[in-house]
């Protein structure tokens, strides 16, 4: 009966014992898969965010040597990687008119 009884209690302390490496396990998961997540979004939003920023440069530029940009014309540049930003940025004043520079944007 005493044998039965201290079998049952190493049964309880190890079901306890996962129970709470489990909860441990989990809550290590969730805070680390948070700290992962909020260095992507910082990275993610500074890439972006520098992209963003050639991609109005390179409006203001467009804009003030040729004519004003339709919207369509400023989504497009939008969409374009900041490797094509900076690649359009080196050929700006290379480029003679705004034909050839949409051209230069096909070409990539």
């Amino acid at each position: 009966m005493l044998d039965n009884a201290i079998q049952q209690i190493r049964q309880q302390e190890r079901a306890v014992g996962r129970a709470e490496g489990k909860a441990e396990g989990l809550e290590e998961g969730i805070f680390k898969g948070r700290i992962e997540g909020l260095e992507e979004g910082i990275f993610k939003g500074r890439v972006e965010g520098k992209a963003e920023g050639k991609a109005e440069a390179l409006i203001v530029l467009l804009e003030n040597r040729f004519a004003p940009l339709m919207v369509e014309e400023k989504e497009r540049l939008f969409q374009l990687s900041d490797e094509k930003l900076i690649a359009l940025l080196v050929k700006f004043y290379s480029i003679e008119n705004i034909s050839a520079f949409w051209r230069e944007i096909d070409a990539h």
